[in-house]
């Protein structure tokens, strides 16, 4: 993003064009035209920051994305980030993190889940007689 912003910097496009192409502010896009000008490429590298250094290893990182691509939790559809957190033995707000980085949202898949409920046949029946007769009509109240 650093680099793109230099680049279109360079092409003559103004800060608040290049901010709305990469998504930054327009003050990000200030902020990195002046290191760069002052710094050069040196300008561009990630620096120390303030702060409490990252706690989470690499090894836990892969264990959360590993479980969350190839395992589902015992009677659950997906993963949950309190679920996740128990299984990873780390904070929820870690599990958080790692599914943000990564992209990953357990809880919006898009494809259908089957159900584990025992009775999930049952209650579908139930579900779908309903809409098929509804209830006024089973209990003769249509009129």
């Amino acid at each position: 993003m650093r680099a793109r912003i230099i680049l279109m910097t360079r092409e003559g496009k103004p800060a608040d064009e290049i901010a709305d192409t990469l998504g930054v502010s327009a003050r990000s896009v200030y902020k990195w035209i002046w290191r760069f000008s002052e710094e050069g490429l040196e300008g561009l590298a990630e620096r120390q920051r303030s702060g409490r250094p990252r706690t989470l290893d690499h090894d836990a990182m892969m264990e959360i994305l590993s479980k969350t691509i190839e395992e589902l939790p015992e009677g659950a559809t997906h993963w949950s980030v309190r679920t996740m957190a128990v299984a990873a033995k780390v904070t929820k707000h870690q599990v958080a993190q790692v599914w943000d980085a990564a992209g990953l949202k357990p809880h919006r898949v898009k494809s259908f889940k089957i159900s584990r409920d025992p009775r999930f046949a049952e209650k579908v029946v139930d579900v779908v007689g309903l809409y098929m007769k509804p209830a006024r009509e089973r209990l003769g109240l249509v009129g």
